[in-house]
C-alpha cells in the first residue's frame, strides 16, 4: 500500500514544465540520507533513480528539448502515496544525469547541503561575539538558503574569521563551533539543533526489536581514538599597513576576495567613478550582506572583498590595509588507560577558524565524547508510517535521532542514526547505520 513518484522540474519561468515519473516508469530508485552528528563534515544526501521513457524531449543532443534545462540544478520532488493519500517526502536538486541506453536515463539529485556545495561564499569576519542567528543570516541569505535554529541555540555566540569557500564549507565551520547538527528541512532550508550524544546519556526515542529487523547484522567496533587536538583562533589587528593586492588590470568588472581578514582597507588606481556609486539598479555594485560598507572615492568594500570596475584603457590598482593576525592555542586530549602497544590514532582540528578560546574546550570535549561511541550497528528493516488526524504523514526513522536497537547475545546498542538507505522501488526496504554505546540487556 506504499508507492513512490518522482517529479522533475524542467526549465524556468513561463517555460517551466513538470515531468512526473510513476512506478511504471521507474526502473530503480534509492535514497541515501546522511548526517554527521558533530558536524565535523556535512555529508550530502542523494536521490538516485533510473527511468525508462520514450519522451523525445529527453536526450543528450542539442535537438532534444530538455538537454540544456537538465544541466541546471532543477528541483526534484519525491512523493509517497500511502493509504490513497499523496505526501511530499523531500525536495532535491538535479546534480547529474546520463543516458546509458536508448530510452533509459539515470539521474542523481542532492539535498540542500549538496546544493550549498555549488554556491560560493566570500567569507566574513566577526570581531565581537555575534549571535548564531545573525551569523547564519549573513552567510545563508545572500545564497537564497533559509534556516531555523532550536531554542537551545538562540543565545549561542560566535566570533572570528570565516574564509572564502562554499556555503557547505562555511556552514560546517559554524555548526562545528556551535556544537550543532545540521538537518535539511524543506525546500532550500536547513535546521540546526544541539548535538545529541548517547555517550552523554541522550535517551532513545524508540527501540528497534528483533521482530522489526529482517536479518541479523554484525556489530562493528570502531578503532580507539587515542589523541585529539583542537586549535583555537583569536584575531588581533596590527599597526603596520601592508599591500594586499597590486596588479595591472584590463578594462572590466572585478571582485577581489581576501583570504585573510584586514581592516582600514584603502585602494588607489583606476576604479569606480564617484557618480556610479549612486546608481540604484544594482548593475554596477551591490553589497552582499548587512555589513557596513566603507566607500572611498573610487571603490566599494565589503567585509572580505572589494568591487571595482576598470575603464579603458585599464591601469594599475593597489589595495592596502592593516592585517588582522591570527593567534592559535592548542587544546589536547589523550585517552586514558591505553596499552603501551596501542597504535596511535589521532584527530587534529587545525583550521576551524570560528573556534575561539571561549569555546575550544567545549568543542574538544564534544569530539572526545563522540569518538568514545565505538559501536556501529547496521540493520535492515522496513520503514513504517502513520497519518495524523491533521493528515500529516509521520515516518519512524530520521537521521540524527537516537534509537535503541537489539544487538547480539541479548545486548542492546543506543546510538544516533547516521545513515538511512532506502530502496524506494523495492517495497521501502530500509538499511540503518547506528553509532553509539552499549545499553544493557
Amino acid at each position: 500500500n506504499v508507492s513512490f513518484e518522482i517529479e522533475l522540474t524542467i526549465g524556468e519561468g513561463e517555460e517551466q514544465e513538470i515531468v512526473l515519473f510513476t512506478p511504471a516508469d521507474i526502473l530503480s530508485a534509492t535514497l541515501v540520507e546522511q548526517v554527521d552528528p558533530i558536524s565535523l563534515t556535512l555529508p550530502i544526501s542523494e536521490l538516485n533513480f533510473k527511468v525508462y521513457t520514450t519522451d523525445p524531449r529527453f536526450g543528450i543532443y542539442a535537438e532534444n528539448e530538455f538537454s540544456q534545462s537538465l544541466t541546471l540544478r532543477q528541483p526534484v520532488r519525491l512523493y509517497l502515496t500511502y493509504q490513497l493519500q499523496r505526501f511530499l517526502m523531500g525536495t532535491y536538486y538535479l546534480d547529474s544525469w546520463k543516458s546509458p541506453a536508448h530510452y533509459r536515463y539515470e539521474f542523481k539529485a542532492v539535498d540542500t547541503i549538496g546544493l550549498m556545495d555549488s554556491i560560493t561564499y566570500d567569507g566574513s569576519y566577526w570581531a565581537n561575539d555575534t549571535s548564531l542567528q545573525l551569523v547564519l543570516a549573513d552567510v545563508l541569505e545572500p545564497g537564497g538558503i533559509s534556516f531555523s535554529i532550536s531554542d537551545e541555540l538562540a543565545e549561542f555566540k560566535l566570533r572570528g574569521f570565516l574564509p572564502p569557500g562554499t556555503l557547505r564549507e562555511s556552514i560546517q565551520q559554524i555548526a562545528l563551533a556551535a556544537g550543532s547538527i545540521v538537518l535539511c528541512y524543506g525546500d532550500k532550508s536547513i535546521y540546526l539543533e544541539p548535538v545529541k550524544l548517547p555517550y552523554r546519556g541522550e535517551p532513545a526515542i524508540y527501540t528497534i526489536s528483533d521482530e522489526e529487523r529482517l536479518e541479523q547484522q554484525e556489530i562493528n567496533i570502531k578503532q580507539i581514538i587515542t589523541d585529539i587536538e583542537v586549535n583555537s583562533h583569536e584575531y588581533v589587528g596590527q599597526n603596520e599597513r601592508i599591500t594586499i593586492f597590486q596588479n595591472y588590470l584590463e578594462p572590466g568588472e572585478y571582485k577581489i576576495r581576501f583570504t585573510k581578514p584586514y581592516y582600514n582597507i584603502e585602494a588607489t588606481g583606476i576604479g569606480y567613478p564617484q557618480d556610479n556609486l549612486a546608481t540604484e539598479d544594482g548593475f554596477w555594485l551591490i553589497t552582499e550582506d548587512g555589513f557596513e560598507v566603507v566607500v572611498s572615492e573610487e571603490y566599494v568594500y565589503g567585509p572580505n572583498y572589494i568591487y571595482l570596475y576598470v575603464y579603458e584603457p585599464g591601469g594599475e590598482v593597489t589595495i592596502t590595509g592593516y592585517p588582522i593576525v591570527e593567534n592559535r592555542q592548542t587544546y589536547s586530549f589523550r585517552e586514558s588507560g591505553l596499552s603501551p602497544y596501542q597504535t596511535a590514532n589521532s584527530i587534529i582540528i587545525e583550521n576551524a577558524t570560528l573556534v575561539n578560546t571561549s569555546i575550544a574546550s567545549n568543542v574538544l570535549a564534544l569530539l572526545r565524547d563522540y569518538y568514545r561511541q565505538r559501536y556501529e550497528q547496521k540493520a535492515r528493516t522496513i520503514e513504517s508510517y502513520m497519518i495524523t488526524p491533521e493528515d500529516e504523514l509521520l515516518v519512524k526513522f530520521h537521521p540524527g535521532e537516537v534509537a535503541r536497537i537489539s544487538a547480539t547475545d541479548g545486548k542492546f546498542i543506543r546510538g544516533a542514526i547516521e545513515q538511512i538507505d532506502y530502496d524506494l522501488a523495492g517495497g521501502m526496504l530500509t538499511k540503518l547505520r547506528i553509532v553509539g554505546v552499549e545499553d544493557g540487556n
